[in-house]
């Protein structure tokens, strides 16, 4: 049961990381937007952007799932607040 929350929680993380780079994306190309984070920043508008958000939200579900095999409690508590903040 909490291996399947966590698959969900994991895939809804990684859902919503690739979405901000794709609405970032699209509000900076249009004007009223910009990245707020200034390791990413240099990036926007280029397809390194997005690999990059992909590639960081593939890593941290693949860390969390490594966190989960020997602390069960705290690798869903970080996905949830993750997912939910």
């Amino acid at each position: 049961m909490w291996e399947h929350l966590l698959k969900r929680l994991l895939a809804t993380l990684v859902t919503l990381i690739i979405v901000d780079g794709v609405l970032t994306h699209y509000l900076i190309a249009g004007g009223p937007g910009r990245e707020a984070n200034p390791l990413l920043s240099v990036y926007v508008g280029e397809i390194a952007f997005l690999l990059l958000k992909i590639a960081g939200g593939m890593l941290c579900a693949i860390l969390l799932r490594n966190v989960y095999r020997r602390y069960r409690k705290l690798a869903l508590i970080t996905a949830i607040s993750s997912t939910a903040g």
